[in-house]
């Protein structure tokens, strides 16, 4: 059986209503990922870093109890857990400030073998932080060598559309790593100055082939040199957007 393995930012969401903390959630886009895919009894792993504190211990605890390995996990001192404080409004939209303590060695793990068919996704803003980069793109190098099925996701947040001249050919360059990607409407209207799928694949075709470009409650779409399709998706009433 195909191994699944997903690479990025680990936090703890400590979500605030009317300046009042009410609950706790560990977080990051790709851990979000495993823990889906956990749920669903696949066999995923979680490669990522936290510290050796209790909000790592909150972290680790809740990958194990979704059956999310965390055998390729850097766990370090000298640091401490990232805290992401998440303020919803009125429509329980959230904005962030992030408090991080790193150790000066980063992601200090032996990776794993990837093999033919394997799956890999990264992305977010951990693949393109540059203390962490070189051994990710290691990692991903592998993963593309070997034949496993890459999966680039830049969910790219308007709070770094401020270093988006200095990050932006960082996401090119891992769109050329990735057999698909996977964004929002709102990832390629802030990288790209895209308002749609097919104007945000005519730029992602020139790096990889395979699109897949998710737009709330439009749809998903679908884009490859053989295939165009738009996909419906249910109504829900959203809790939050975490």
């Amino acid at each position: 059986m195909r191994n699944i393995y997903t690479i990025g930012e680990t936090v703890l969401d400590i979500l605030f209503k009317n300046n009042t903390p009410f609950t706790a959630k560990a977080g990051g886009a790709c851990l979000n990922s495993a823990v889906t895919l956990g749920r669903l009894k696949l066999p995923v792993h979680f490669l990522g870093e936290y510290g050796m504190d209790e909000v790592g211990n909150i972290i680790d605890s809740f990958l194990k109890a979704n059956n999310v390995s965390t055998q390729f996990v850097y766990r370090y001192y000298g640091g401490k857990s990232t805290l992401a404080l998440a303020f919803l409004n009125e429509n329980n939209d959230a904005s962030y400030d992030f408090y991080k303590i790193y150790p000066e060695k980063r992601l200090d793990i032996e990776f794993p073998v990837i093999r033919q068919d394997d799956i890999v996704l990264f992305g977010s803003i951990y693949a393109i932080t540059l203390e962490v980069r070189k051994k990710l793109m290691e990692f991903i190098n592998q993963a593309n060598r070997n034949k496993a099925i890459v999966i680039y996701d830049p969910n790219f947040r308007k709070q770094h559309l401020h270093e988006l001249n200095q990050l932006k050919p960082l996401i090119m360059e891992n769109l050329s790593h990735a057999d698909i990607v996977r964004g929002s409407n709102e990832d390629f209207s802030f990288i790209l100055g895209a308002d749609n799928a097919d104007e945000a694949y005519s730029e992602i075709e020139k790096h990889s082939k395979f699109l897949l470009y998710t737009a709330n409650k439009k749809g998903v779409f679908v884009r490859s040199p053989k295939v165009k399709l738009t996909l419906p998706v249910k109504t829900i009433d959203a809790i939050s957007t975490i």
